[in-house]
């Protein structure tokens, strides 16, 4: 089943505040939120160069993504997902939705990043998969409910490796 995305509008921030407290976000730095403190996070979402969009599949929202930094070279997403949503196949068509989407909407983006903690095994997989290449990995720096600091992993898509369906490996250089 392909999931359609449907832009999150404005008034639409108390909906959003209640979906995102209503489930656990394992791989997110908050890993629970309030509907409060969720919907003081969803009022900085909305704004000049970022974007909502729901994930719906048989008329049930079972993600969103969010996108930032849409006036830069860079732009950078977060996806979550439903507990119940995981591994079928939703954050493979996210992805792929999402990096066409900024693509084509602009000449402008030169390249789209993601990054996710040491430990999502799944989110790195789907990197990979959709041609996302590992570009860095910053130690301890992702803090976590427990107090505990994981190695934060950073990936990115080129737009020529997009347009051309190629990957461009990272030149690892030492000083």
């Amino acid at each position: 089943m392909d999931p359609s995305f449907e832009p999150v509008a404005a008034g639409q921030a108390q909906e959003l505040a209640r979906w995102l407290a209503s489930d656990r976000w394992t791989f997110f730095v908050r890993e629970t939120l309030t509907e409060d403190e969720a919907l003081a996070r969803v009022q900085t979402l909305f704004g000049p160069h970022r974007e909502l969009w729901w994930i719906v599949a048989s008329g049930s929202r079972v993600g969103v993504i969010e996108l930032y930094d849409l006036a830069d070279p860079t732009a950078l997403f977060a996806i979550r997902l439903k507990s119940e949503s995981r591994r079928r196949g939703f954050g493979t068509a996210a992805l792929r939705w999402l990096t066409q989407h900024l693509f084509t909407r602009g000449a402008g983006l030169v390249r789209i990043e993601g990054q996710t903690r040491e430990d999502n095994v799944a989110m790195r997989g789907l990197f990979r998969k959709c041609g996302y290449v590992h570009e860095a990995t910053y130690r301890r720096g992702w803090p976590t409910a427990g107090g505990d600091r994981l190695c934060s992993v950073g990936y990115a898509v080129l737009r020529e490796d997009w347009e051309r369906g190629t990957t461009t490996p990272v030149a690892w250089t030492e000083e």
